[in-house]
């Protein structure tokens, strides 16, 4: 959060522009170029009025590569599916869209966080090497998660899309039960490597006893 009228100077400001110069290039040298040429044009466009206070001064979390809204991936893809039951038509699919591509975002977090042990951060530096003995493999839930992730790409816009595909159209049936999915996998998973860590941890207590 910046102060209410933050100088476009400010050091602060600074600091994200300098951020966003150094993240950009790879994925947008357009950006980059403009960051470097014209930081009031990027402040403005990235600092605007806190929804929940309505003061001025916010930099939006969503601008910059953060785990806030991976996070909140899932939570994001069951409110796309509620507002798409109150719609028809093309209004209906792109909700349906955007439902389907936070979905995939969850996956790529519980990916992350989970069957990584969030050893390696997707948005920080550090690595947890300390957790690498408590990562907990399972095949079978491993491509389950392929499975369901390459789905819900096919559906993703910008990405390429298999000529088979084309002609299934969404429905609200086929993201609530893609969900379903992810709940179960996700569940599965969190009940295995809760007892895999336990018994390593009982193991370990045993040595040291």
């Amino acid at each position: 959060m910046l102060p209410s009228g933050c100088p476009d100077n400010s050091v602060m400001l600074s600091g994200y522009c300098r951020y966003a110069v150094r993240m950009f290039p790879k994925s947008c040298p357009d950006m980059a170029v403009i960051c470097r040429a014209d930081k009031v044009t990027f402040a403005k466009a990235t600092i605007s009025v806190d929804p929940n206070t309505k003061k001025p001064g916010c930099v939006d979390r969503t601008v910059f590569p953060y785990t806030y809204y991976e996070k909140l991936s899932k939570e994001e893809a069951q409110k796309f599916l509620e507002q798409a039951k109150k719609l028809k038509g093309e209004d209906q699919i792109e909700k349906l869209i955007l439902g389907c591509g936070s979905l995939r975002a969850a996956y790529e977090d519980f990916i992350q966080r989970q069957l990584f042990n969030d050893i390696i951060g997707r948005w920080r530096e550090p690595i947890m090497a300390t957790a690498l003995n408590q990562i907990y493999y399972n095949p079978e839930i491993n491509d389950a998660v392929v499975e369901r992730y390459k789905i819900l790409s096919r559906y993703e816009k910008g990405h390429s899309h298999s000529a088979e595909y084309h002609e299934k159209q969404l429905d609200c049936t086929f993201l609530e039960r893609e969900i379903e999915f992810f709940n179960e996998i996700t569940k599965k998973y969190k009940n295995a490597a809760d007892a895999f860590r336990k018994l390593k941890s009982e193991q370990r207590n045993k040595v040291f006893s």
